[in-house]
Order: C-alpha cells, then sequence, then structure tokens
C-alpha cells in the first residue's frame, strides 16, 4: 500500500494537457443448458467476442474494464486476443482467491502499463465478496498525475442477503479506497457494474440467506446500512458521481431501463472539461454527434447482441489542476420535513476571495432533499458561503435516504458531501402520558395511503384545491396545507390509523381533535358525512361529536369551509405495549349516484371540402374514472382491410373543459384520419376495447385490441361538402354517460376540447362534497393516580389527601403520594418539613380567632423546629405558607 500512495502523491507540476479515455463494460456471460456461465468473450471469431471487439473499437480507450468476464476467457487467451486487437497489450485481472464466484472476473485492459496492481479482498478469515475488485495505476505517458483506477462487479440481486451482501462489499471498497491515501486533487476512477438496484435497508444482525460458507470480518460493525446511493459509503473524501447518457437522453446502462454501470471520479477530474457518454449502437448514426468515435457507425442490434449492458466511455484531462473546494454539512442527518433552518451547508475557498466568486450548491436528489440558494455570492475578502437544506416529507415507510450534495464554482474543483434523511413515517408512538400526537398532512401529495395511514382506496387523485369534479381520495389544500381529502365515487372512504402506548403507564383518557374541512361544494348536492370510532381491541366506540356534516348551501365549486372537533374519552384502559386505532369514515349522502366511469370518444372530424384541415378527435373521461391517462389508447383502423393502425395515448391529448360533473374533455389534432367508406377507431382502456366505433359503414377488426369485434357505425359522416371547421360528428343529449347520447352531425364550428352544442354532462344522482380530514391531534391525557380523572381536572393528583394547590403552595411534589406537608409536635416543639424557597410563617392563638404570628421562617430544604410557648391554658398553633 505504500507504494501505491507514493506514485500517487510524489508528483510534480504538470508538462501540459494530457487526455485519457476510459470504457466500462459488463460484457455478460454466455450459460450452457443447465444455466451455468461457460464464456463471455468466447474465440476471435465467434459472434459474442466480434461484437463486444466491434463496440470497443468504435469507442478506442486507452484503458477498458470488463466485468462478467469469464475465466475460461482469460486461461484460453480471448482476453489476450482481444486486448491484441484493440491495442490494449497490458492486462490485469481480479483475484480469484477466497471469493465466491469464481467464474466471473473483472479485467483491466490497457494502451498504457501498469506502475501498480492490487485487488480488493476480505480480511485474513473473512469470506463475504463475490468477485474481487481489480486495481491499477497506469503508467500514462507525458504526465506524472498517474491515475488509479478500481473495477468493481459489486453483487447482483434485490433479496435481503444480496443487499446486505452489497453493503459489505461497498464498505471493503471504501475502506480500501481510504487506505490508499487518494485526495481530492489526485486522479482516480472508480467504475464498473455496481447494481445499484433495492431497497435502502438498516441491518443490526447477518440476515439470513447467506451462503453457508459466508464468514464476516471481525472488523464490520452494526448497524449495516445498504443504500442504492454508492456515494453514501463514502466519508471525508466523497468522488463525484457522473452522469453519462445515452445519446437520447437516456440514463440506462442496462436494457431494461436500470442505471447499474457507474463512474465515480475524483474531484480534480470532474472539476476539468471532460466528457462521458453511454454507448448504444442503435443511436450511432453519425460521426457529428456525441463524444469522437473510431471508424463508421455500427449496426443497430450491435449493442443487443453483445450484452445486456451498455458500454459506458468518459475522456479526462489529467493535468490541469485547480484548487480546492470543500463542503461541510452541520449535521449528518435530518429527520424528513424538518424546518429548513434546521441544517446548513457550507462551501470554502482555499484561501480568501480576491474577487466575487460565485459557488452553485445541488443535490443529486432534490426530491428528497435540495439546497434552498442554489448560487450564493462569496464576497471579496470572504473565504466561504451556505445555504440552508430543505426535505420534504413523502408519507412513504422507506427508510433512510442517501442524499449528496455538491458545491461548484468557476475555476476551483467540485466538492461533494454525504447526508441521511431519516424517515418520519413509522407508526404514531407515545412514549409518555401528556404527550400530543399531531398529523398535519403538509406536503401529502395524494398519490398514495399517507404512512402510516391506511385506506380502502387506491384510486388517489394527487393534490387539489378544490376544482376538480373526479372522485376518489386525493390531498386537499392550498399553499402546502395539505389534508386527507375525498370526493364520494357511489362509495365510502375508510381511512385508519393506529397508535401504540409504549409508555410505561396505562393509557385512560384520550383527547382527540381535528379539523373538518370542505374543500368542494355542491350547492343542494349530497348530505355526505365525516364520522370517526375509536377502535380498542375489536371494540368501536363512536366519538359523535367529532361527527361532520357537509354543509349543502354553499356556492357550487372550491370552498374552504372548516369547523374543529374535539373529543376527550376516559374509561380506557390500554396497556404499555398496546395499541389502539381511530377509523375515519367519509360517506355519500342519500340520493347520491354512483360517479359515471366512462371513457368514452365524443366528438371527431375527419373529412372536409378540399384538402381535410384540422381533423381531431376529442375524448370524455367521466369523473368516476380514477385510472392512468396512459391506460387508455386511442386505436384507428382501416376499413377496407380490418388491420390497425397508429395509436395514439391519452396523455398525448390536451385538457380542455373539466365540467362542474367532473367530466374532463380532451381532445387531440390528428392529421391524415382517412375519409371513411370505411373506416374507424378503437377505444382500449387498460389493455381492453371498451368500444369500437366506424364511419360510413360497418366492418371487422383482425388483429389488434379489438380482433374480432365488429364496429359500430356512428349512422352520421361527413363529406366534401362540409366547409373546413365545421359540421364535426359528435355525440348530444343530457347524461353522464356515452349510453346516454346519439351521435349527430353537429352545425356550426368545432369544439374540440369543449362540450358539444346540444350535450349536457351530468351526473346520475346528487354531486357529492369534497371533505376532508386535517391537523389531527390525539392526546395521551395525563392521569398520575388512574383515578379517571385526568390530573387537569383532578384537584389531588397523587390521591394522598391534600390537593395540588395545598401540595404546591408547601412545596410537597402533588404527583407523589409519599410527599406530603405534616406538622408533628415532641416535647413543646413543633417540626414540619421546610422546602427551599418558601416562607412558612407559624401562627398561635386561644381562641381559633385571633391568631397572632409566633415566627417566620425561610425554607432551605431540610426540617424547620420551632419552640412553642409555655404557660398557657389551652393553645392552638398553625403554620402558613407564602406571603
Amino acid at each position: 500500500m505504500w507504494r501505491l500512495v507514493a506514485i500517487l502523491l510524489g508528483l510534480t507540476a504538470p508538462l501540459g494537457a494530457v487526455g485519457l479515455r476510459v470504457v466500462t463494460f459488463n460484457i455478460e456471460t454466455h450459460r450452457n443448458s443447465s444455466g451455468w456461465p461457460d464464456y463471455a468473450l468466447d474465440n476471435p471469431s465467434s459472434m459474442d467476442f466480434t461484437s463486444v471487439a466491434r463496440i470497443l473499437e468504435r469507442i478506442d480507450a486507452d484503458v477498458v474494464a470488463l466485468q462478467e468476464v469469464h475465466t475460461s476467457d482469460w486461461n484460453e487467451g480471448d482476453v489476450a486476443a482481444l486486448g491484441n486487437q484493440l491495442g490494449l497489450p497490458h492486462r490485469f485481472i481480479g483475484s480469484n482467491s477466497g471469493n465466491f464466484d469464481s467464474s466471473l472476473r473483472v479485467v483491466f485492459l490497457s494502451r498504457y502499463p501498469f506502475s501498480f496492481t492490487d485487488s480488493i479482498m476480505s480480511p485474513p478469515g473473512a469470506k463475504e465478496i463475490a468477485r474481487h475488485c481489480p486495481v491499477v495505476v497506469v503508467d500514462v505517458p507525458g504526465t506524472s498525475r498517474d491515475p488509479l483506477l478500481i473495477s468493481a462487479h459489486i453483487k447482483a440481486g434485490t433479496g435481503t442477503a444480496d443487499r446486505f451482501r452489497k453493503a459489505i462489499e461497498m464498505q471493503r471498497l471504501v475502506k480500501y479506497f481510504n487506505e490508499t491515501g487518494v485526495e481530492a486533487s489526485d486522479n482516480f476512477i472508480l467504475l464498473g457494474d455496481f447494481n445499484p438496484s433495492g431497497a435502502n435497508r438498516t441491518y443490526t444482525s447477518a440476515p439470513s440467506g447467506l451462503p453457508n460458507t459466508f464468514v464476516l470480518g471481525s472488523d464490520i460493525t452494526f448497524p449495516v446500512t445498504f443504500s442504492g446511493n454508492m456515494l453514501s459509503y463514502f466519508s471525508g473524501l466523497v468522488p463525484t458521481l457522473l452522469d453519462p447518457r445515452q445519446l437520447n437522453g437516456s440514463a440506462a446502462t442496462f436494457e431494461f431501463g436500470q442505471t447499474l454501470d457507474l463512474f465515480l471520479v475524483s474531484p480534480a477530474l470532474a472539476g476539468r472539461p471532460y466528457g462521458a457518454e453511454i454507448y448504444r449502437s442503435s443511436l450511432d448514426d453519425s460521426n457529428s454527434t456525441g463524444l469522437p468515435k473510431s471508424g463508421a457507425p455500427l449496426n443497430d442490434n450491435s449493442s443487443s447482441i453483445a450484452s445486456d449492458h451498455y458500454a459506458v466511455f468518459a475522456d479526462f484531462e489529467l493535468d490541469q489542476d485547480f484548487s480546492d473546494l470543500s463542503l461541510a454539512v452541520s449535521s449528518a442527518s435530518i429527520v424528513e420535513g424538518s424546518p429548513a433552518s434546521s441544517v446548513q451547508l457550507t462551501a470554502t475557498l482555499p484561501g480568501t476571495a480576491a474577487s466575487p466568486v460565485e459557488i452553485t450548491f445541488s443535490s443529486d436528489n432534490p426530491g428528497v432533499a435540495f439546497p434552498v440558494d442554489a448560487v450564493v455570492t462569496i464576497p471579496v475578502g470572504g473565504s466561504s458561503a451556505s445555504t440552508t437544506i430543505s426535505t420534504s416529507r413523502n408519507y412513504l415507510v422507506d427508510g433512510t435516504r442517501s442524499v449528496i450534495f455538491e458545491a461548484s464554482s468557476s475555476g476551483y474543483d467540485s466538492a461533494m458531501t454525504g447526508f441521511n434523511v431519516l424517515d418520519a413515517d413509522g407508526p404514531y408512538v407515545f412514549t409518555a402520558a401528556g404527550e400530543t400526537i399531531s398529523e398535519t398532512f403538509d406536503g401529502f401529495a395524494g398519490n398514495q395511503d399517507p404512512a402510516p395511514w391506511t385506506s380502502n382506496t387506491s384510486g388517489w387523485q394527487g393534490s387539489d384545491d378544490g376544482s376538480s369534479g373526479v372522485g376518489g381520495a386525493r390531498s386537499y389544500g392550498v399553499g402546502g396545507d395539505d389534508s386527507l381529502g375525498y370526493l364520494a365515487d357511489g362509495g365510502e372512504l375508510v381511512a385508519n390509523v393506529n397508535f401504540i402506548n409504549q409508555s410505561e403507564d396505562p393509557l385512560g383518557i384520550l383527547e382527540i381533535g381535528y379539523q373538518a374541512e370542505q374543500w368542494r361544494s355542491a350547492m343542494n348536492g349530497s348530505a355526505d358525512r365525516i364520522t370517526v370510532d375509536l377502535v380498542v381491541e375489536g371494540v368501536v366506540t363512536p366519538l359523535g361529536p367529532l361527527s361532520f356534516d357537509a354543509r349543502m348551501d354553499l356556492p357550487s365549486g372550491p370552498a374552504s369551509y372548516v369547523e374543529s372537533k374535539l373529543v376527550r374519552v376516559d374509561q380506557l384502559a390500554i396497556a404499555p405495549g398496546e395499541d389502539f386505532s381511530l377509523r375515519f369514515t367519509i360517506s355519500p349522502g342519500a340520493g347520491s349516484g354512483v360517479l359515471p366511469a366512462d371513457v368514452f370518444i365524443n366528438e371527431f372530424h375527419y373529412d372536409n371540402f378540399s384538402d381535410d384541415v384540422g381533423e381531431f378527435v376529442e375524448i370524455v373521461v367521466g369523473p368516476g374514472f380514477t385510472g392512468e391517462l396512459s391506460g387508455v389508447e386511442l386505436v384507428f383502423y382501416n376499413g377496407n382491410n380490418g388491420a390497425e393502425g397508429a395509436r395514439h395515448g391519452l396523455d398525448s391529448f390536451t385538457l380542455g373543459t373539466t365540467t362542474s360533473s367532473g367530466h374532463r374533455v380532451y381532445s387531440k389534432l390528428i392529421s391524415g384520419i382517412q375519409n371513411g367508406s370505411p373506416d374507424g377507431f378503437a377505444l382500449v382502456v387498460e389493455g381492453v376495447a371498451t368500444s369500437f366505433l366506424s364511419y360510413e359503414g360497418s366492418f371487422m377488426a383482425v388483429d389488434g385490441p379489438a380482433s374480432g369485434m365488429t364496429s359500430m357505425d356512428v349512422g352520421v359522416s361527413q363529406g366534401t361538402n362540409d366547409q373546413a371547421g365545421t359540421n364535426a360528428i359528435g355525440l348530444v343529449g343530457t347524461g353522464g354517460s356515452s349510453l346516454d347520447f346519439t351521435w349527430q352531425k353537429i352545425s356550426g364550428s368545432h369544439s374540440p376540447g369543449a362540450v358539444n352544442a346540444g350535450q349536457t354532462l351530468m351526473l346520475p344522482g346528487l354531486p357529492p362534497q369534497g371533505l376532508a380530514i386535517d391537523d389531527l391531534m390525539v392526546t395521551f391525557v395525563s392521569d398520575y393516580d388512574g383515578d379517571g380523572l385526568a390530573d387537569d381536572e383532578d384537584g389531588d393528583d397523587d390521591n394522598d389527601g391534600q390537593t395540588d394547590d395545598f401540595e404546591l403552595a408547601f412545596g410537597s411534589d402533588p404527583l407523589d403520594r409519599a410527599s406530603v406537608f405534616r406538622t408533628s409536635f415532641d416535647g413543646g416543639m413543633l417540626s414540619f418539613p421546610g422546602s427551599e424557597g418558601i416562607l412558612y410563617t407559624v401562627e398561635w392563638c386561644d381562641d381559633l380567632v385571633g391568631w397572632e404570628t409566633l415566627s417566620s421562617h425561610l425554607g432551605e430544604g431540610a426540617d424547620i423546629t420551632v419552640e412553642l410557648p409555655a404557660g398557657e391554658t389551652r393553645a392552638f398553633f398553625r403554620v402558613r405558607a407564602g406571603e
């Protein structure tokens, strides 16, 4: 290891700019009939070898990192043949000792010799790594800044054991990397197939499902966290993750769309001019697009023949150097949804600024956390710039999420730092009496059940300010003040939320409050209602005071009516460790109807005098339809042969009118619609042809989603006598679904995106009200003595016979039955406890009327003793506390 440090850090000033092209390529191993890998390259005359070689010749890199190289490819000389063909005579393969995968290897090929080689392995006695990572330092001519390269092929799979193994392999890689002693100003490249797929998970012990021979190194400590963000494993010096793209803008390096193959490079390399690209032969059609390449473009299928991965390559400049920025974060983590002022990012220059320096802050995952100020200027004489971090709560139970922040500035090497966003969406838990659990739903996007709530619906409609008449569950609100809402679509919404008593005390009294909100109103519409139940061990208790009845006298449309609801429930007995739940039900009132979920073709234009102009199709979506627009397609059919033609997804249409009934009217200009005799189109919803219409005759579809169906002729048509822009074919009548209307040639101008002339869209029953639940507050009401009276209503909380007010005045503890104020007599002496800071006055009289002061004493935390007067026939004594 010392040799590597000396090579990297014993650098002299650069003599001139030196470039280096590097490629990483998982070349996919061939498998035999038994499913075992047997080769990847094969011999030089094979299709596998040739396809890989052609891609690498086209890229023409100086250093090639290959993954999934079979041991036979190395032993039989195929790797050597590939290197010789590419002009890359220097080769190094990762160790194959003490790892799990003896078949697949990781290999470097290089145009230049290696001045150092090594493999990343587990420590003695441990067996943890699937494929060892080769490490090389390439002796590049013309520069003393020789780059360090590490190629990885991290364990694949997304199972529990797979993710644990990935985390361990990344820990080994990062540990080795840290021990090299490299700095941000050095040239280093970590590349390969990192397999960063699978949900984040933290392990407190080794999971089941590990190989029988798996031995964890004694230096590994729990917890161990797997993250799909490979940068999250680094601390101190964090590499820069490059963002190479295919020529179509896609970041996928795997044929099924995932980004598995990565470049992680030093801030020095990332701070200089560089270029990166994902090579895909089907997009390689000229030498004028993308990074420069050698020779002519390849056949479209070259990439798919070579591998299920795409080659990823990058051009670097090794010599030009900039000063380093540094970046620090004031806390390593934050709970999602915390105030933006909670954590600060600070970028620091290596010295003071001679002129203003503009710092750009960015996040690799702005949907999780992002800098509030993207650009901050360091003034002359200053040395640092700061911004705060904003996080958003996503209402999903998804564990800790990792974010990498970057600070960059022209003329400086950028800096990165890792950051963790902790999940705020676990169960609601009481840890002590007196606690209040609150839920504001702020930031809830309305796209799924807001954890930890569960509901009986999957038809979430997103966010809404009350304008939409589409049925289903949603987040109602404006300005970030969101809520859990529902517009009845014929059924009721049932939303449950669970609470756990993890305190040391039984829970006997609850106080429950929330805001009942009406965000959409239908004057004289359905009498919709919110009801709330408490459920304890299966016993349901209706909470009548929390019920809310919708207002039906509000003007129809968006509304913002709010009522505060509050109830206190006693006589409960929820033991420590037990739970209870609240059940909110939003029910449609009597006379409400099921919202129409029909999706239907409403109007179209295909022919007119002279050249056809403004051809279009219009589609209406009923308010009860809660599916995705991408799941609806308009499919054209040729009436001459019944064959399928062009398809148009509804998500490519433009939304026009949304009626008060919630019907949405979409339209799309589609040139070249056939002129009939006959022709037609099918409407396909989630793969099923729900209607098959035609004009100027009927015919049978022979293929596509309407295959075997006979079209229904709409019975009216257009022709060469119709002036452009007039006399479209459309539905007229009154109703909410397609069967309520009839087809007619509509005189007058076209109305794409608007309700047709002579058409009224309405609901079958009373229209619903948009109701919501917001600002829930549930309090574990303290009842110290468990007598069923809340402490704020109980005059004697510890049941010791002295009121709380008395105990507070005399210095005893009103929540401790053993702490009481008592006087005692002994041999003419009066004694009582004297709490620190309280003034006690001893008074006496002989008639219980004319009290006189005997003495005053300031308590010091010890007993007070007072000598009583002697010789009296009778005497009465008392003690007062306070002024």
